[in-house]
């Protein structure tokens, strides 16, 4: 920041003694990076105004066009876009830019239906926003364009790492993994120590259920950079899947010492001890969790759990009136007090938990299913 903010002092002065097109372009490069994205627009405007030189005039185009996207003016900034191409179309960046926003204008299109909408939607237009997801799902011609402009991107320039990067998240977004998995391979070849691809690499095949190869993306994610408690975090993740509990608990506990202050990690280490019986440990957690965010009502529902699975029942009957109280609609907090209330002989009260647990499952097919099973089980002892 301090970098940036000495180069535009510089150029403030440059400009005073002389207004060229190249210094306005300059400062509103400058500007971007200070995310001072109006005052950049103006820059980039002036740039295009002055117009003596093409050569810059293209760039500036694509500059504006950044500015335009990160303000949610997503229409100008296609046209912005469009005229850079225009100017010069053998530029990768452009194209890749573009991509990137026909992907942003699709997405906010299947979300609000109209990119002018946006800003005005609220929680009660979620009927037609789902309405706008399923009409986006058949209309994909601005995806299969973004996907165009990538292609043409690496065509124009097969070495960049950043386009393939582009590219494969917009595979992944749309669940072509193998596709994705190849870019990201490519990026890691054509730039071995940047972290990026390591970690977009890493999280998706963890996401597919690869955990072992995407525990070796975590571990070179750690030798470039063993300071950060992310990757240590991720890798114990993927091992926890894996059912390696004691092996995710040291890069657990790692990842705290390097941020003592990311809850998830507490919680996350608070599982895998629960998972070894080590359930004295995983409360001390929850309770670390709890003393950070008092009002987190699924840490109350998971230390619940844990109590109920070392018998400490009234302390856990506690914890799931707790989360109830915090969110009355979480279906496994009443799930999992009709388990406790079914141990504790209370079944008339289970019987109205698993009940409320099925009335509040939205997505979650899984617990519906064990709730009827639950009560079906219960009618025929009765």
């Amino acid at each position: 920041m301090g970098d940036y903010l000495t180069a535009l002092l510089y150029d403030n002065k440059a400009i005073e003694l002389n207004s060229t097109n190249t210094a306005y372009y300059y400062r509103g490069e400058i500007k971007v990076h200070l995310q001072m994205y109006n005052d950049a627009i103006n820059d980039y405007t002036k740039v295009i105004d002055l117009a003596s030189d093409s050569n810059i005039m293209p760039f500036a185009y694509n500059g504006r066009g950044l500015c335009k996207k990160e303000l949610g003016l997503f229409e100008e900034a296609l046209v912005d876009y469009n005229k850079s191409i225009g100017i010069n179309p053998h530029i990768a960046l452009f194209y890749r830019n573009r991509g990137d926003l026909k992907q942003s204008l699709h997405i906010c299109k299947a979300i609000f239906g109209d990119v002018n909408n946006a800003p005005k939607t609220t929680k009660k237009d979620s009927k037609a926003n789902n309405n706008n997801m399923d009409i986006c799902k058949k209309d994909t011609h601005l995806l299969q364009e973004a996907l165009m402009d990538y292609n043409t991107a690496v065509e124009l320039d097969p070495t960049c790492y950043f386009t393939y990067m582009h590219r494969g998240s917009f595979y992944e977004s749309r669940e072509m993994y193998e596709l994705a998995i190849k870019d990201y391979d490519k990026a890691t070849e054509l730039a071995p120590e940047c972290i990026d691809s390591y970690y977009a690499r890493g999280i998706l095949l963890c996401s597919i259920g690869k955990y072992e190869l995407g525990i070796e993306d975590f571990n070179k994610c750690i030798e470039i950079e063993p300071t950060s408690g992310l990757f240590y975090f991720l890798r114990g993740r993927a091992k926890s899947s894996l059912q390696q509990y004691n092996s995710a608990i040291e890069d657990f506990s790692t990842a705290i010492t390097k941020n003592p202050n990311a809850k998830e990690y507490y919680i996350q280490r608070a599982y895998a001890y629960s998972q070894i019986q080590n359930y004295e440990e995983a409360i001390i957690d929850y309770n670390t969790v709890l003393n950070k965010d008092p009002m987190d009502a699924y840490t109350y529902c998971d230390r619940g759990k844990t109590k109920e699975l070392a018998k400490m029942y009234n302390e856990a009957l506690d914890d799931y009136n707790i989360a109830l109280k915090l969110d009355p609609n979480d279906a496994l907090a009443y799930f999992n007090r009709g388990t406790l209330y079914k141990i504790l002989g209370k079944y008339d009260t289970t019987k109205d938990d698993f009940r409320h647990a099925y009335s509040k499952c939205l997505d979650n097919e899984d617990l519906k299913q064990l709730a009827i099973n639950n009560l079906k089980e219960l009618k025929t002892q009765n």
